[in-house]
C-alpha cells in the first residue's frame, strides 16, 4: 500500500513549510463527512485531507480546498476543490469506495456541470496542485514568472529537477526550497512584444534559493 502520507509530508518539506498536526483534519471529521455522503473517499485523498487539508497557504490562495463539511455530490462526483470563481470544480468518483488512488475529474460550472478527466491519479493532482499554488498562486514566500526555450528548459528540468506530475500539460518539479510548474502560455501581449510561448512558474522559500533559482534557469525574467 503506497504511503500517500509520507510522499505529501515530503513536498511540503521540500519547498520548505513542514506540516504540525494542526493542519490536519482529525479522522472523525473526515468519516462524519463520509457518513454524511454515504460513500468513502480514496485512500489517497483521505491521507492529504488528514495532514494538510487545514494548511491555508497552499490550499487556498488560488484554488479552494473544500472542508470535509462542505463536500458535495454531483453527477455522481465527490466535489473536494473549487476553483477561485467556481467556474471550475474537481471531484473524484462518489462510486470507488474501495479503490487506493482514483482518477480526478473537472467540472465546469454551467446550467448543469459538465465533468471530464483531468488526471488518473488523484494523489499526483494533489501534489501538482500544491506547486502551482506555491509558484503561480504565490504561497512560496519568493514568486517569479520566467519566459523559456521549452525544449532546452525541459530537458535542463529532467536533468537536474524531481519530476512530480504532470496536469493539463503542464509539468511540476521541485529540489530543495524551489518549485518550478512549466507550461505553453500565450496571451496578445506576449506574442505582441514577441516573447517565447513557453513559460515557467517558480518559487523559492528563500532569496538565495531565489537567486539560485533565477541563474540556473536560462529564463527571461519578469521583474
Amino acid at each position: 500500500m503506497t504511503n500517500y502520507s509520507a510522499e505529501y509530508r515530503n513536498v511540503f518539506s521540500t519547498l520548505g513549510y513542514e506540516l504540525q498536526p494542526v493542519d490536519g483534519y482529525s479522522m472523525s471529521q473526515v468519516l462524519d463527512a463520509e457518513a454524511r455522503l454515504q460513500l468513502t473517499i480514496p485512500l489517497s485523498l483521505r491521507d492529504y485531507y488528514l495532514i494538510a487539508g487545514r494548511e491555508s497557504k497552499f490550499n487556498q490562495v488560488f484554488n479552494h480546498l473544500l472542508a470535509p463539511d462542505q463536500w458535495s455530490i454531483d453527477s455522481d462526483h465527490l466535489v473536494f476543490m473549487e476553483e477561485n470563481q467556481a467556474v471550475v470544480l474537481w471531484g473524484v468518483p462518489s462510486s470507488l469506495t474501495s479503490k487506493e488512488d482514483s482518477p480526478v475529474f473537472q467540472g465546469v460550472n454551467g446550467k448543469q456541470v459538465a465533468w471530464h478527466v483531468e488526471h488518473d491519479s488523484c494523489s499526483t493532482f494533489l501534489k501538482v496542485m500544491v506547486h502551482w499554488h506555491g509558484t503561480f498562486g504565490g504561497a512560496m514566500s519568493h514568486p517569479i514568472v520566467g519566459y523559456v526555450d521549452g525544449d532546452a528548459i525541459r530537458k535542463q528540468l529532467d536533468r537536474e529537477w524531481n519530476f512530480i506530475g504532470e496536469v493539463n500539460q503542464m509539468r511540476c518539479y521541485n529540489r530543495q526550497g524551489c518549485a518550478v510548474c512549466f507550461l505553453k502560455w500565450e496571451d496578445p501581449i506576449q506574442s505582441k512584444l514577441g516573447l517565447s510561448p513557453w513559460r515557467v512558474f517558480a518559487g523559492a522559500n528563500s532569496e538565495s534559493n531565489l537567486q539560485m533559482l533565477q541563474v540556473s534557469l536560462k529564463a527571461q525574467w519578469e521583474s
